[in-house]
């Protein structure tokens, strides 16, 4: 099967290798963007048009655009096209309150549930995120998607296999407003307050006492929600329009 050509040198073959590089880079290129508000919200994408600006073939801007639909951070419309998503500060609130209930909700059974290896997972993330030098944009993805596991490990130990379906419905949400605040936000002066936190959580976890842990969620999540809704909190209606 020939190799796909890129945007710029028609008829060259590239290795899976190559293919798979390029993707990672015109996702990561157009992923900043979108960070930056250089393409705003409700900005059409134009494939051809994104891989000559990033050097990449169409089959790799379309496993990009593909990885920051899943983000959240584009919606692909069928019969219309790829467009830039937006996010407003009331649905970054909703969100935050949902994502509340629900760990709060967990937090009743998980307590009682909660394995060793569980637990353990726990502290090895919370470890490993204290541990993080958080200062570019690879460490803090990993810090993001450590803390990310963290809070998907203390929902699993609920065993409610419908809660943990509707809050793993919920991660996009999620994901896609932390990533629209995350050029905002000061990351480095929340670091101790979320690493204080995560403390508090797996102490109630270690006793067993379901409403202090509720306590420390609420009090983690709206911290969080307002670092958020403070970062985004700009003059237009839509976030980047």
């Amino acid at each position: 099967m020939p190799m796909e050509a890129t945007a710029h040198a028609p008829g060259v073959r590239l290795s899976e290798a190559e293919r798979k590089r390029m993707a990672d880079a015109a996702y990561m290129r157009l992923r900043q963007g979108i960070l930056e508000q250089r393409y705003p919200a409700g900005e059409r994408l134009s494939i051809e048009e994104l891989a000559v600006e990033t050097g990449a073939g169409l089959a790799q801007v379309r496993q990009a655009i593909q990885r920051l639909a899943a983000d959240g951070l584009v919606e692909v419309r069928p019969r219309s096209g790829t467009y830039v998503a937006g996010i407003t500060v009331a649905e970054v609130e909703e969100v935050c309150d949902v994502r509340r209930a629900l760990e709060c909700l967990a937090a009743e059974t998980a307590v009682l549930r909660i394995t060793g290896e569980q637990m353990s997972r726990l502290r090895t993330l919370a470890s490993e995120m204290n541990a993080l030098v958080v200062e570019t944009d690879a460490q803090r993805d990993r810090h993001e998607r450590h803390n990310e596991e963290f809070h998907r490990v203390l929902v699993a130990a609920s065993g409610n296999a419908r809660l943990i379906e509707v809050y793993d419905d919920l991660k996009y949400h999620m994901q896609a407003a932390r990533l629209h605040a995350l050029g905002r936000l000061d990351w480095k002066r929340s670091l101790p307050d979320e690493k204080q936190e995560h403390s508090m959580i797996l102490h109630a976890l270690q006793i067993r006492d379901s409403d202090r842990l509720k306590v420390v969620l609420r009090q983690h999540i709206d911290r969080a929600k307002a670092a958020m809704v403070q970062a985004l909190s700009v003059p237009s209606a839509r976030l980047g329009s």
